[in-house]
């Protein structure tokens, strides 16, 4: 085990690191209070190179950041305990704490926002949206979907409320809560993840074809000229598929021109108005944090609230734009499979097997849609089940 998150402590400054002081190569990085209950600990192995980044420590809440590596990975891991008692306040305070990192997020290949929040993400209640608002301008998820805290009838009945958020849930392997090993009233959440930092994704280049300036006349002669019966096998669907292409697009690039256009990776409702107006926010956070002036802290506050609102109006008004164009469908598309962080193949089961290769889907298909022609089988459109993820 090389990380150890622990809320409700009840640890004060006069305690020694019990932890980290049995247990040589870990370094544990605590939050205590002065008065009885509470605090946070993270105890991290000291080959991960935990640095505890107390410049975005909050002095309101009890929330706490590191910066951890995975051999050439950065991460950025902030543990949090919200007291059950706390007020409508406490998601404000947690919004500027978590505003203070936004900046900084380029840096790291992934964030995990983690902790005992005592909010039941199960139930829908204002606590939850607030908290959900907070986690969307960060653009995390929350991977926790066990009971945390059971019920006094039942270990699998209860709530929700030890909540990890990410904004990689693609690198999370296992979450799962059990017993916990120590006297508490809540289980232990376990989780595995793959932080290996992923090369860099060269330069996505499309090639369109110019049917505007096609030479449909040459192409016509190609095609009347190719020697098609050269590669037709009846016994062989495949290698006569293979050839049948091989001899078309080798006509059309003969015949067509193309074109080639590098994709537009940026935001494309985030405008220059809005580029500014999140600049702004980001002077004035800068400058009410510096100042602790009351009426600069509004200030910053009106313009965040602005710049929520603008950026999520925003982007509705673009996705529901797509729909005007002719090619509604297209554009739709094309965006939903731009914004899908894991691209995912789809599987399909086949005679009792899990397909998750292009080829083995597809040689499926053919032998399938081969076997359909004979006049002695009947098409069974329940063979297959498809498993996609969308």
């Amino acid at each position: 085990m090389d990380i150890v998150f622990v809320t409700e402590t009840w640890m004060s400054p006069s305690h020694t690191d019990t932890i980290s002081s049995c247990i040589s190569g870990y370094t544990s990085i605590r939050r205590d209070r002065d008065s009885r209950g509470g605090g946070i600990m993270i105890t991290v192995n000291d080959q991960l190179q935990p640095v505890h980044l107390d410049q975005f420590d909050s002095m309101d809440i009890e929330l706490t950041w590191v910066s951890l590596t995975f051999k050439n990975s950065k991460w950025l891991v902030g543990l949090l305990y919200r007291p059950p008692n706390s007020d409508i306040a406490f998601f404000d305070k947690l919004q500027n704490a978590c505003d203070s990192v936004q900046p900084h997020l380029h840096n790291y290949e992934g964030v995990i926002l983690l902790g005992d929040f005592n909010i039941n993400w199960q139930h829908d209640s204002a606590s939850t949206a607030h908290l959900q608002e907070i986690a969307n301008s960060l653009e995390l998820t929350q991977i926790v979907n066990d009971v945390t805290r059971p019920s006094n009838n039942s270990s699998s009945s209860g709530s929700t409320i030890d909540l990890i958020f990410t904004n990689r849930p693609e690198k999370f392997a296992q979450v799962e809560s059990f017993a916990n090993p120590v006297s508490s009233d809540h289980h232990a959440v376990h989780f595995t993840f793959s932080a290996h930092k992923a090369p860099p994704p060269p330069a996505v280049v499309r090639s369109y074809l110019q049917y505007r300036k096609a030479d449909m006349t040459h192409l016509e002669t190609l095609l009347h000229l190719a020697p098609w019966s050269a590669f037709m096998d009846d016994a062989d669907p495949n290698a006569s598929w293979e050839g049948f292409l091989d001899i078309l697009h080798a006509a059309i690039r003969d015949s067509i021109p193309t074109k080639q256009r590098c994709r537009n990776k940026a935001s494309p409702w985030i405008t220059h108005e809005l580029k500014k107006l999140i600049h702004l926010k980001h002077k004035l956070f800068s400058k009410a944090k510096h100042s602790g002036s009351s009426l600069a802290w509004l200030h910053y506050k009106q313009i965040r609230n602005k710049v929520k609102y603008s950026t999520k109006s925003a982007y509705w008004k673009y996705v529901n734009g797509l729909f005007a164009k002719k090619d509604n469908k297209r554009s739709f598309w094309c965006f939903v499979r731009d914004q899908r962080k894991s691209k995912c193949p789809p599987t399909f089961q086949h005679a009792d097997q899990l397909l998750h290769k292009p080829s083995a889907i597809a040689q499926a298909f053919n032998e399938f849609f081969t076997s359909v022609h004979s006049p002695y089988r009947f098409l069974n459109y329940r063979q297959f089940k498809l498993n996609s993820d969308g």
